[in-house]
């Protein structure tokens, strides 16, 4: 995303913690042939940034930007417990500010996510497209099942290491938190992903992206300019944790709508549609006075609905649980990660994992 870009309707900083978690949301089922010719030929233009950083002819400006890719990913390894892989080893020039489009749905009167099967990943709850049109095609079939559609555009995707990510231009234009964050949220999706819950990789990579990116800012340019990055952080962070609990009312208030035996399906709908407007209405009246960055100030100007709503409960809700765990270990970022990594590697559900994970620490204080 550009610096000056949105995502979704929302500011970057709102949008940059759901990325795509795995090419096979991109390229798998029967639209592998129209979406593999469109990833293959961005792939096939990658150049080598080991190549790039001893091409004089490469601009100052682009090889500051692979040079300072490559320390994030050294300090990733070193501080943040993350593998040493050839992510981020090749750089594509693209003509735009975004790598795919991604559909993430839900019923009318529901707020379960709607999923797509993928081989090697599971389940996950996005679909994935480089052409718009083959998008938009997909949203009005999926709109034809009575699901409600959100259409949005990322920035980056795990391949999970079955191709290696690159770096695109338009990253040139982040400063070096943004990159910092994305670099390490997505390494962090290559160190540590669960077959079926997109909802623990997600929150998990997000965690780990935020933590590691300030604590690069910190080791590299010094306390003082992390604190600033942190108050900046810290009021993005402050503005999402108050924006997942308005998301977490208003899916409270569909919710019984939903589920209320005394109303039919019309009535359901009609409800819906008072709630969710009732509910931009005072969302853009209190604005101000609760938020302190305009990361979310587009909001009532979108279309909300339940798929909207879904994509970010999807990835919030169970932050907390990270950061708990993560202060008992002091600070040893690398030593949490690979205790979390250990913990989820064959496990049915990380969630179960990470709190007996938690109790065992516990229990060794005692």
């Amino acid at each position: 995303m550009g610096a000056a870009k949105k995502r979704a309707g929302l500011g970057r900083g709102a949008v940059r913690s759901v990325t795509l978690a795995a090419a096979w949301a991109v390229l798998s089922g029967c639209y592998l042939t129209t979406q593999a010719g469109s990833f293959l030929a961005m792939r096939a233009s990658a150049r080598s940034v080991k190549g790039l950083l001893g091409d004089s002819g490469v601009s100052g400006k682009t090889r500051d930007f692979l040079a300072l890719a490559e320390d994030i990913k050294a300090f990733g390894v070193e501080h943040a417990g993350l593998s040493r892989g050839k992510n981020f080893s090749t750089y594509i020039a693209l003509e735009r500010d975004y790598v795919a489009l991604v559909i993430q749905a839900a019923p009318a009167l529901s707020l379960e996510p709607w999923t797509w099967r993928y081989p090697f990943v599971g389940r996950l709850p996005y679909k994935g497209f480089f052409r718009r049109d083959d998008a938009e095609a997909e949203v009005k079939r999926l709109e034809a099942k009575n699901l409600d559609v959100v259409l949005r555009r990322v920035d980056a995707f795990s391949t999970l290491g079955f191709f290696t990510d690159p770096l695109y231009s338009f990253m040139e234009d982040y400063s070096e938190y943004e990159l910092a964050r994305l670099i390490l949220h997505e390494e962090t999706h290559a160190r540590v992903f669960v077959k079926n819950h997109a909802d623990f990789n997600e929150e998990f990579a997000s965690f780990v992206g935020d933590t590691a990116a300030l604590l690069y800012i910190e080791d590299r340019y010094g306390r003082e300019a992390a604190g600033e990055t942190a108050e900046r952080r810290i009021a993005a962070a402050g503005d999402a944790e108050t924006f997942r609990k308005d998301m977490s009312a208003l899916a409270d208030l569909l919710r019984e709508v939903y589920s209320s035996p005394l109303l039919s399906e019309d009535e359901k709908l009609g409800r819906k549609k008072s709630v969710i407007e009732s509910f931009k209405t005072r969302f853009a009246q209190s604005y101000s006075t609760r938020y302190k960055t305009k990361n979310y100030e587009s909001l009532p100007e979108r279309g909300v609905n339940n798929g909207f709503i879904s994509l970010y409960l999807l990835y919030g809700e169970h932050r907390n649980r990270f950061a708990e765990l993560y202060e008992s270990y002091g600070g040893d970022l690398a030593a949490f990660v690979s205790d979390v990594a250990g913990a989820v590697k064959k496990a049915k559900d990380p969630w179960a994992a990470l709190e007996k994970l938690r109790m065992q620490g516990q229990a060794e204080k005692k």
